[in-house]
């Protein structure tokens, strides 16, 4: 009973993340999607998670584009690489709120879920 669950929890798992990971941005940018997909970016901590990764990692840096067909590229600023993906404007600490909010309620939506559903019921 306890391998039904658990097959069951990896393929549910596996179609979540898959859909969170299509939606947050970084395959398709947020204003090519319609309302229908994007309205899993405020439920994805995928997104949160990558975009202060994102911020911290851009802002203020300057990258060399290295040389194409015997030429050297001109330099790219981080901005533009967020202004690219449309993450500008992100604030990292409300992200890690986000971040810290979004593990407290799957951790109280599990624990409910185990105490009321799982607890009780006849084991073979």
């Amino acid at each position: 009973a306890a391998t039904d669950y658990a097959l069951l929890g990896l393929a549910f798992g596996a179609a979540v993340y898959g859909a969170f990971m299509t939606t947050i941005g970084y395959l398709k940018n947020l204003e090519s999607m319609t309302w229908v997909w994007r309205w899993m970016n405020y439920i994805s901590w995928e997104y949160y998670g990558w975009t202060a990764m994102m911020v911290n990692e851009m802002t203020g840096r300057t990258f060399q584009a290295g040389e194409s067909w015997g030429q050297f590229s001109p330099q790219i600023d981080g901005t533009v690489v967020l202004d690219t993906y449309q993450i500008g404007g992100v604030k990292i600490w409300v992200n890690v709120l986000a971040l810290i909010g979004l593990s407290i309620v799957v951790r109280i939506a599990c624990a409910l879920w185990t105490h009321f559903v799982l607890t009780g019921q006849k084991r073979k």
